[in-house]
């Protein structure tokens, strides 16, 4: 510019240097002016667009994916401003990237952004047109050979000196003739200077940044995430804003009171997948007016009912944890969550947002762990922080097969929970291999996501010692999981208090001899294995009622009011079938695989004498076990013991508790059976060979087995190679020490050496 105007100067002719370059950008405002440059109008109508400034959180600015958009413009008119200035001296100017990922939900002004973006990069004399050209991800692509391609190039023709904005654009990314279309936008958009075009892609942050960071490498190089910009939902006071101007258009009133409750209702829809944000300020305020015409075809003002029955349930009063408080053995739980909801309900007074924390629960089964995690939830919905649902499972259920499939899961799970209360039982098993590992690092990434942190709760649930074990491993999950409930056990006496309560709220009598026999038959119950607190409580009282009945049915002037010692006998004989005392073989070991087979045994010989000779041990241990096991099954004559009891000695006997790779195989073939899969054929046959059923049956009468004998080989695989570590720490230890002592022997020869020289 400077050379062509030295020309026409040298030629007479009378030119400025704006003449080449225009003028300069000037986005102030002169009061005195009475209209407003192109430039200018672009710019105030951004300005009057609520939200899109810098977040805060506690006075700092919330860290993103990109930055917010009225300071990411301010910072583009500035850098054109001094690429101006630098051209006017002849200076190397600065390149600028037009570009860009817009990341953030439905109804956040993405594509009005888009619209006032473009303008704005015309009047700088980035783009020659500025207008745009709207499309969505599904336009480009055309699901035969060469229809991607053409289709591609004909949007690009079609918006060259314009503002191309691709909406859902991470749809690109999920199939073959999607990433056809992202390769010839990056090999036609090289986003360089000069380059009469702008594409922004529109879309949720983390699909789009997936896609940025796992697709083609040209990609992250035009749309740079730290350039992106960033559209977080709308506050409540922003909605308010939203709200006030479109009751204002349509000339509606909307009394402070309903706007308070509007505003509550759309606070707790954002915390739900998918919110939209100023649309859904438009569906609630379309659905409002209808039921106000319907209430009243004259009337423009609203009333709370004019919102819908969920403003009202919102807003009734009753508490949450009523339930809660019905419940037997609660007490401190209880204290715990009204202290929780006395907290929210200050922070809302306050006008705060109050953010949900994650737990850990940690109780034996039966303890409630899941029940209150029900109720925490409805609680959370009552007072509109949470949706009010619970999503469960267990950390089995969350485990793949392959590497990358429990991620994947546990991902799934997670969106499925988002704004609701996500459950996962049995957590003290997330760090026992590699598949359960990536489900819980998929959690601990959940828990710093904008759209699950503060607005999905995730409660992990176990046994208290193996819960902590886990945690200790992993300092990242106990600091994301440090809110903590505890749940006891119930005592032999817990469980007959809740009989007489349960007996009383259905005006039944348990009998002082019946209570006192059942208090001395549940203090046996509960030294056995698989006491489950409340649940047994419960069935206690479930087989008192059965046998009543039977009484009952005997007898027709029975008092079925009232429970007897003969009722408590026989209803304590059939629960305590339920929990077999387990045999104890001569180590203090329950025996086989309960024992954890060879290993325990193994284990008590290493701990007395030191590391064991593995294959005298392991083969007498097998001869024992062996032997046990006939001699269970000849004396359980039948039944489901007897059947268990041929189950284990078949293990045994075809060597799969001899080491650790033969373990490790049952386990696997036990897990296919808790799956839904049949036994491995090799044990099926070998049952069979005892007992005589076909093998359909015995997979059928097998199957209920499985789940406890794949407990104890996977204890049995735990425990030995703790066992061998400990082989390994102690070899290490005699290595070392043999080592200490050769140098020492050593030093002793050279001070030797050097006083006979």
């Amino acid at each position: 510019a400077i050379e062509a105007a030295s020309l026409a100067e040298d030629r007479g002719v009378m030119l400025k240097i704006e003449d080449f370059l225009g003028a300069r950008p000037d986005p102030e405002i002169n009061p005195l002016q009475e209209n407003l440059s192109p430039l200018q109008q672009a710019l105030e109508d951004l300005r009057k667009m609520t939200g899109l400034e810098e977040e805060t959180s506690g006075g700092e600015s919330v860290k993103r994916a990109g930055t917010a958009v009225k300071p990411a413009i301010r910072k583009l008119i500035k850098t054109v401003q001094a690429n101006y200035d630098a051209e006017l001296r002849g200076e190397k100017v600065l390149q600028v990237s037009l570009n860009r990922l817009f990341l953030g939900s439905p109804g956040t002004g993405k594509t009005t952004v888009g619209e006032v973006y473009g303008r704005i990069l015309k009047e700088l004399g980035l783009l020659s047109n500025g207008s745009v050209v709207a499309k969505k991800s599904k336009e480009f692509i055309v699901g035969h050979e060469g229809g991607t391609e053409e289709a591609t190039l004909a949007i690009l023709k079609n918006a060259e000196g314009k503002v191309l904005v691709i909406d859902e654009a991470y749809g690109l990314d999920g199939s073959m003739y999607g990433k056809i279309a992202l390769d010839i936008i990056v090999s036609k958009v090289m986003g360089s200077p000069g380059e009469d075009i702008a594409v922004l892609m529109l879309g949720y942050e983390r699909e789009m940044l997936a896609m940025i960071r796992d697709g083609n490498p040209g990609l992250k190089r035009r749309f740079q995430p730290e350039d992106a910009f960033y559209f977080p939902d709308f506050k409540d006071e922003e909605l308010n804003l939203i709200l006030k101007a479109k009751l204002k258009k349509d000339e509606l009133t909307m009394r402070p009171e309903v706007r308070s409750a509007f505003i509550k209702l759309l606070a707790e829809e954002r915390r739900k997948p998918g919110f939209g944000n100023a649309g859904a300020v438009d569906n609630l305020l379309s659905r409002a007016t209808q039921n106000m015409k319907a209430r009243d075809l004259a009337t423009r003002i609203f009333e709370v009912g004019d919102l819908g029955s969920s403003s009202r349930e919102a807003g009734a009063g009753g508490d949450p944890l009523e339930e809660l408080k019905s419940m037997f053995k609660t007490e401190k739980i209880r204290e715990v969550l009204e202290q929780l909801q006395a907290t929210i309900k200050y922070k809302k007074s306050q006008g705060k947002v109050y953010e949900v924390e994650n737990f850990v629960f940690v109780g034996n089964p039966g303890t409630g762990k899941t029940v209150v995690a029900r109720l925490m939830a409805k609680m959370l919905g009552k007072l509109g922080v949470l949706e009010g649902r619970t999503v469960e499972l267990t950390s089995m259920a969350m485990q793949g097969e392959v590497v990358g499939q429990s991620q994947a899961i546990a991902r799934a799970k997670i969106d499925e929970a988002t704004g609701a209360v996500l459950f996962v039982d049995e957590a003290h098993k997330l760090h026992t291999n590699v598949f359960s590992r990536e489900g819980a690092t998929m959690l601990m990434t959940a828990t710093l996501e904008d759209q699950h942190k503060g607005r999905t709760m995730i409660i992990l649930a176990g046994y208290a010692a193996p819960m902590d074990a886990m945690l200790d491993l992993d300092p990242g999950m106990k600091s994301r999981f440090d809110q903590r409930l505890e749940f006891p056990d119930w005592s032999a006496s817990d469980c007959v208090e809740f009989l007489n309560l349960q007996c009383k709220a259905e005006h039944l009598v348990l009998e002082a001899p019946a209570a006192q026999h059942i208090l001395g038959a549940l203090e046996v119950a509960r030294l056995r294995k698989g006491w489950a607190n409340a649940r047994d409580a419960a069935k206690v009282f479930e087989k008192l009622q059965q046998a009543l009945a039977l009484r009952a049915s005997s007898d027709a002037g029975v008092d079925t009011s009232t429970f007897t010692l003969s009722d408590a006998e026989h209803a304590m004989r059939n629960f305590l079938k339920m929990r077999p005392e387990a045999a104890v073989d001569a180590t203090g070991f329950p025996e086989l695989f309960g024992a954890v087979g060879g290993a325990l045994a193994t284990m008590a010989t290493t701990q007395a004498a030191g590391p064991p000779l593995l294959c005298v041990n392991s083969v007498a241990r097998v001869e024992e076990v062996v032997e046990q096991a006939q001699a269970q099954a000849q004396e359980s004559q039948g039944g489901d013991d007897d059947l268990f009891a041929k189950l284990q000695l078949a293990c045994v006997e075809l060597g799969y508790d001899a080491d650790q790779d033969s373990r490790r195989r049952l386990v696997a073939g036990l897990e296919a059976v808790v799956g839904g899969g049949a036994f491995p054929e090799d044990i099926i046959k070998h049952v069979q060979g005892k007992v005589g059923s076909d093998s359909g049956a015995l997979n059928a009468m097998l199957r209920p087995q499985a789940g406890s004998l794949l407990a104890n080989v996977r204890e049995a695989v735990a425990v030995e190679e703790a066992r061998l570590e400990e082989i390994k720490r102690l070899e290490r230890e005699h290595q070392l020490e043999e080592a200490a002592r050769k140098q020492k022997e050593h030093v002793a020869m050279q001070q030797k050496l050097m006083q006979i020289g």
